[in-house]
């Protein structure tokens, strides 16, 4: 899926983003609860690389699921494209509270998240086929194994070109006032929910057990006393990530201070921020991850952003990032299916429409390296009855 060879604003196939679904109605579980859009596929391109597989040969394909409770999936058939549409109101946020706390729109980081970020598809045919070999070996396996699809770190390239913090760096690994704005929007989401925590123990339930509100009577005092000092630190790091555009450099001080941010966020406000301090703490893991995802801001950020990385990241993202996780898996179509737990063989009578895999850079995050897929049987897709297709989620 190399940026070059595919036009974001032309393409109608894509993972995330938003539906061409037109006038038609938004799919929702039995319980009236609207589905996550996951995935658009053109079928006249599928058919230009592949005519047999018995889809229509024209039109769109949209599939959408329950992100949170993976319990639910659909398929929606269009003959032509309608307009794009946004999610409606009651779409819970994408991936849930935990898995999805990475999915926040930096300029209002408070608001939910309904949308996954939008990736254009190019479609490439199968490197082999999916069955064990007449030796018992697992193709997968033997591609992993293989030295020549072990990827470069996409870190160590970061470090190489001072655009992520090292062991001798440190601070100065920081580069763009996008990193100070992904972490103070994090911040903003823990300061809400920190709040959200005070007032539940300051405001006890009545029907709470008595060991609950002996607890609860003690805990104001010791939340109080470092709540403000916790809450002027996030506001004043929202204020100061709001003071420059996205893409404008850091300069020495600001690196140091964005460092320092994290060194006092992991030292002073643990209890405050767990979730951002699991994902930014002052630790070099932290630090790495903060730098990754600046990157993975930039990729989807516009021409500004894109360009504003150096050549080599560049040609590394579009050689080695654009396809999920760390081993030869894929985002696919038909086939066989990676393997997670055993669903796979409870459906060798039906066909795989579409598999969506773990994919870090591209912020899809199905459980503990999970998989997404929709199935549907021979008979069913030859009467075009897209209602029978089946959801399937699997992780570890």
């Amino acid at each position: 899926m190399p940026l070059g060879c595919v036009n974001w604003n032309e393409t109608d196939s894509y993972i995330g983003g938003l539906p061409m679904l037109g006038e038609h109605p938004w799919p929702r579980t039995p319980a009236g609860v609207p589905l996550t859009f996951c995935a658009q596929i053109d079928l006249e391109t599928v058919t230009a690389l592949r005519p047999d597989t018995g889809l229509p040969q024209t039109g769109l394909l949209l599939f959408f699921c329950d992100t949170v409770q993976n319990q639910h999936g659909s398929v929606v058939y269009l003959g032509t494209a309608g307009s794009l549409r946004q999610p409606p109101a009651r779409t819970p946020h994408a991936f849930g509270e935990y898995y999805g706390r990475s999915l926040l729109k930096h300029d209002n980081p408070l608001c939910v998240v309904h949308t996954l970020p939008c990736w254009p598809v190019e479609f490439h045919s199968a490197p082999y086929e999916e069955e064990v070999d007449d030796d018992g070996n697992d193709p997968l396996e033997l591609e992993a194994a293989n030295p020549e699809f072990c990827r470069p770190r996409l870190v160590d390239l970061l470090i190489e070109h001072k655009l992520a913090p090292d062991a001798a760096l440190r601070e100065t690994g920081f580069v763009w006032h996008a990193s100070v704005k992904i972490l103070a929007g994090h911040l903003i989401r823990e300061l809400s929910a920190c709040r959200e925590t005070l007032l539940a123990q300051i405001i006890p339930d009545t029907m709470k057990s008595r060991a609950q509100r002996a607890w609860i009577k003690h805990a104001p005092l010791r939340w109080t006393k470092g709540y403000k000092p916790f809450r002027k630190f996030v506001l004043d790091l929202w204020s100061w990530s709001q003071e420059q555009p996205a893409w404008a450099e850091l300069h020495d001080e600001d690196r140091k201070r964005l460092w320092q941010s994290t060194e006092r966020l992991d030292e002073e406000f643990r209890r405050f921020a767990p979730d951002t301090r699991s994902l930014y703490s002052v630790g070099l893991g932290g630090a790495e991850k903060l730098a990754r995802d600046t990157v993975r801001h930039a990729v989807t950020g516009g021409d500004e952003a894109w360009l504003a990385l150096p050549e080599p990241v560049r040609e590394h993202i579009n050689n080695h990032e654009l396809a999920p996780g760390d081993d030869p898996e894929r985002h696919q179509m038909f086939g066989q299916g990676r393997m997670v737990q055993a669903g796979v063989y409870e459906r060798l009578n039906q066909l795989l429409l579409l598999q969506l895999t773990y994919d870090s850079f591209g912020s899809l995050w199905p459980g503990d390296v999970g998989i997404m897929t929709w199935w549907i049987r021979p008979e069913h897709l030859k009467a075009r009855e897209w209602a029978q297709t089946e959801f399937m989620f699997e992780c570890h």
